[in-house]
């Protein structure tokens, strides 16, 4: 899925305590403002959560998530993949 980019949601990115979601950012987002970037990512807070199409903003991502590969995505959030139908 190279049009994404995976980023893991932390409770406390210092410590390492996971929410167990991830977002998928898309590389390619033309015609979003600088301050927010489309995406797919997790509707409630429980791990593995449902997913849906959304805006997040940029500043969120620097604060509360670490980029995270594909495989490692795949493993943690589960749900988002069967969004995607993989």
């Amino acid at each position: 899925m190279k049009e994404f980019r995976f980023y893991e949601e932390f409770w406390n990115k210092r410590k390492d305590v996971s929410k167990g979601n991830v977002f998928a950012v898309m590389r390619d987002d033309v015609g979003m403002n600088h301050s927010a970037t489309l995406a797919i990512g997790p509707v409630f807070y429980p791990p593995n959560s449902p997913v849906a199409p959304t805006a997040v903003c940029k500043e969120y991502l620097r604060k509360n998530c670490k980029r995270v590969s594909e495989a490692h995505a795949r493993l943690l959030h589960p749900a988002l993949f069967e969004w995607f139908g993989q």
